[in-house]
């Protein structure tokens, strides 16, 4: 087996990446617009790449067919200390009510590689009422046994039962 050479420059990285998230979320969403790199520079001549959707409408998760939630993703890129590898200067994760990304999202997780000293480096806000979580927990499919017995059941799902996993050490 031959060991294969990372892509040279940040833009390469940042392209490799972009088709990465890609080919991943479509294993889900089989029907989501690509991810795609795009080269900014500061005033400074630096240079940093934003990842997005394009067109930017967001990933439509669908339960039986249907738009439930639209899920939005925007990263800035940067070289990490050594210069080596790309890093996630700041990212922000959006998850909305139905088939557009309008009005508030339902909840957001947001980084910042150097957060100001007042604010967490990685934060979940959530914005939704307690009514539009249970419409959308209610709705949420049978695909678990989880799933099902809140689907067959009778009482009202509970904000408790929602669990937002958000990583290990890194």
């Amino acid at each position: 087996m031959t060991a294969v050479e990372p892509p040279s420059s940040l833009e390469e990285q940042a392209n490799q990446f972009a088709d990465d998230l890609t080919a991943t979320v479509k294993t889900l969403v089989p029907g989501c617009d690509r991810f795609e790199a795009a080269v900014l520079t500061d005033e400074q001549g630096r240079g940093r790449i934003s990842i997005r959707q394009s067109p930017d409408t967001g990933v439509p998760l669908k339960v039986d067919g249907e738009p439930l939630l639209t899920l939005t993703v925007l990263m800035f890129l940067s070289w990490d200390a050594p210069g080596q590898y790309p890093a996630v200067d700041n990212s922000e994760f959006k998850v909305w009510q139905g088939a557009k990304a309008k009005g508030e999202p339902l909840f957001r997780y947001e980084y910042e590689r150097w957060p100001n000293p007042d604010k967490p480096g990685a934060h979940l806000q959530v914005h939704g009422h307690r009514d539009a979580i249970t419409h959308v927990m209610s709705r949420a499919g049978t695909g678990t046994r989880r799933g099902r017995r809140r689907a067959e059941s009778d009482a009202v799902p509970r904000m408790s039962e929602l669990h937002f996993p958000l990583g290990g050490p890194r």
